[in-house]
């Protein structure tokens, strides 16, 4: 938003998209697990879809909603890049084989920051981050 763009949310957690909304962010109420609310957004001249849901073991009959969301996009025809966020290494050739165009690894790339930010380059930081915790405290 900083540069200019245009810029949805989607959050699970109805707490969350008030926070955001409170903050001025366009954020609606959506789970990105279900095809047919992917289905439902219009992503018309988007360029970018960003998918920052926190990566979790799996079991056996469970299934990677960030996979789910790819796979959605492409079934609905959407031609923009897709970005999302891995916390480990092997996930990495998983996403991108499902059609990721960019898998980002916030512990390593926050790591690499810290290292730059050592070593004497400075970098504003470009997204606050809410923790869960403080999320709670708009609940009714």
């Amino acid at each position: 938003r900083d540069l200019g763009l245009r810029v949805l949310g989607v959050d699970f957690s109805p707490i969350a998209v008030r926070r955001w909304s409170m903050e001025g962010v366009d954020t609606i109420y959506g789970d990105i697990g279900d095809p047919e609310f992917v289905a439902s957004v219009s992503t018309a001249g988007v360029r970018w879809i960003v998918c920052a849901v926190p990566e979790h073991d799996l079991g056996l009959a469970q299934h990677d909603p960030r996979v789910g969301l790819i796979q959605a996009l492409r079934a609905g025809g959407y031609s923009g890049r897709r970005a999302v966020s891995a916390s480990r290494e092997n996930s990495i050739i998983r996403l991108q084989e499902a059609g990721a165009d960019l898998v980002v690894m916030p512990f390593r790339d926050a790591a690499q920051q810290a290292v730059d930010l050592l070593m004497g380059e400075r970098r504003k930081a470009e997204v606050e981050i809410i923790e869960p915790e403080e999320q709670k405290e708009l609940e009714p």
